[in-house]
């Protein structure tokens, strides 16, 4: 299938803290215009007066879909509309690749997932220290700010039906800083059915239509309601340093991930020389921080990967980040990346002395901010290395996507936008 244009791609919005679309080329997540979305809901041709669409929720599908059936005349289709091919995915290669399980909702309203958190429990905590007193423990958090996202699709079918359209939408999940919970669904008849399936710290909604009828118009939205939290820095950063055991929890943020590569060693004499000091295992990851802000530039464009960045001197935010984030993996010290709404920074994870680990943030571009962010953003996604059904490389972020089969709908788009800022 050729690729729509713009103005005729199909627009499915599912309003959530939706992880936003591709990311895996190094490009910023796809935004739609603020304010009015009455454009966007209504492209040109496509009628919405007495549409199928009501205020319910959908009990999720508990049926597995035949593999045999999953591969005939099946085609994806990108948040852009653009057409993929096909792709099988081996199962994850090692502990640090996401294990995906579909998940069962029960019979009645299915709830907002609950992910499991990815840091200790203790980041409220106050430690007891017979040295320094009572201490606090890890980040505390300040007021939050509140925002309500509609994520949804629209599509429009041609002249021919669509026998069968699976479009995968990954939703935000709750941290200690932030929290989730499902404002409204409004999901037409055409919706057969909605299924829940995580991957590590991710988790995808899968709608799926079947033998929708020519000449129809498809909008479905869900709203969240998104609260998410200043963090604040501890007060004595002297007590944290870097793990000596690998646990289940941070096994996956040692080693390389897309476009986050170590194996330079320029780079890793650089990375490695900043860590030579006599200061706090605090101190020394702030040194790289730091670094990374004095001496790389930061220019629009595509990113282009930790090495050139390092080499060149210069990247975008993202890229920045992500050399951050691969200088800290040189030096044994766990790192991600955490995407949020139009923006990334990084966390980076040290223990305390009482082996309880914590995650720290640090925005590596804009306003210097080291163990805290004072302007919190919807988190989108934790992570940059997942392993996905259907894509055959991993991924540093995961995109919205559909997969038709059959004829192809006319237009077809994915959106997230926030409705309102409390």
């Amino acid at each position: 299938m050729k690729r729509t244009s713009a103005a005729t791609n199909l627009a499915i919005v599912v309003a959530c803290i939706v992880v936003a679309p591709s990311l895996a080329s190094g490009q910023e997540p796809e935004r739609v215009p603020s304010g009015d979305l009455s454009d966007f809901f209504n492209p040109p041709g496509i009628k919405t007066e007495g549409l199928n669409s009501t205020t319910r929720l959908i009990s999720p599908d508990k049926k597995k879909a035949d593999p045999k059936e999953e591969d005939k005349d099946t085609g994806a289709m990108d948040a852009n509309g653009a057409a993929t091919e096909p792709s099988s995915t081996s199962p994850p290669a090692d502990a640090s690749d996401a294990n995906p399980s579909a998940s069962e909702e029960p019979e009645t309203e299915p709830q907002p997932p609950e992910a499991a958190s990815n840091t200790s429990g203790a980041d409220r905590v106050k430690i007891e220290d017979e040295e320094l007193g009572e201490i606090e423990g890890g980040i505390s958090f300040g007021p939050p700010s509140v925002t309500n996202w509609r994520v949804g699709v629209v599509m429009a079918t041609g002249a021919n039906p669509v026998r069968n359209a699976t479009c995968r939408i990954p939703i935000p999940i709750q941290w200690p800083e932030q929290t989730v919970s499902v404002y409204e669904e409004n999901l037409p008849g055409e919706i057969k059915s909605v299924t829940w399936e995580d991957l590590g710290n991710i988790r995808l909604m899968t709608l799926q239509m079947v033998n929708v009828p020519p000449g129809t118009n498809v909008i479905a939205t869900v709203t969240f309601t998104v609260s998410t939290s200043q963090i604040i820095a501890p007060k004595n950063t002297s007590i944290f340093r870097i793990p000596s055991k690998r646990s289940r929890e941070i096994k996956a943020y040692y080693g390389e991930s897309p476009e986050i590569s170590m194996r330079n060693t320029k780079l890793k004499k650089q990375a490695k020389t900043l860590f030579q000091t006599t200061a706090s295992d605090w101190a020394k990851v702030e040194g790289l921080y730091d670094w990374v802000r004095d001496n790389i530039e930061e220019r629009s464009g595509d990113a282009k990967g930790s090495i050139e960045t390092f080499l060149d001197k210069s990247g975008t935010g993202e890229d920045r980040v992500g050399l951050f984030i691969a200088m800290c993996r040189i030096n044994k010290v766990p790192a991600r990346m955490v995407f949020v709404d139009g923006s990334q920074y990084a966390e980076f994870y040290l223990v305390d002395n009482k082996e309880v680990g914590h995650w720290f943030p640090c925005k590596v571009s804009g306003i210097r901010e080291f163990g805290s962010i004072g302007e919190p953003r919807v988190i989108l996604q934790k992570g940059d290395n997942y392993r996905v059904p259907g894509e055959k490389k991993k991924l540093k972020f995961v995109p919205a996507k559909a997969t038709i089969k059959g004829s192809r709908p006319r237009v077809i788009r994915f959106a997230r936008e926030p409705l309102s800022v409390k």
